[in-house]
């Protein structure tokens, strides 16, 4: 994590790669920006991954090596960010690739 300082209503916000994520709170203001800043970089990288994950649908690479290096973390995607991709979800590629991948996993079976 790169570090971060922002001035802000007198509170400082700071993150560094050693000492985690400390606010120094007046008003609240810290939090409810600090929370903003991170449901704004969630988004981002949900649309990310959903990005790599059109490639995918639309062939773009090859989805034989893709699958291999990225299942686990679209896999973990899926189960943290479950608040975000529900049935009615922006990010249906995401979605499209779990479960084709899933799907892919069971039909293989033990091995």
């Amino acid at each position: 994590m790169l570090l971060m300082e922002e001035q802000v209503c007198h509170t400082t916000l700071a993150a560094g790669p050693k000492n985690g994520v400390h606010f120094k709170v007046q008003d609240g203001v810290a939090l409810k920006f600090a929370q903003l800043r991170y449901d704004e970089r969630k988004e981002q990288y949900l649309n990310a991954a959903d990005r790599l994950c059109a490639c995918i649908v639309r062939g773009e690479v090859d989805e034989n090596q893709y699958r291999q290096d990225y299942r686990p973390w679209i896999g973990e995607i899926v189960k943290q960010h479950a608040d975000k991709l529900g049935p009615d979800t922006r990010h249906r590629n995401i979605m499209k690739i779990h479960n084709a991948w899933s799907e892919d996993k069971s039909a293989a079976g033990p091995r």
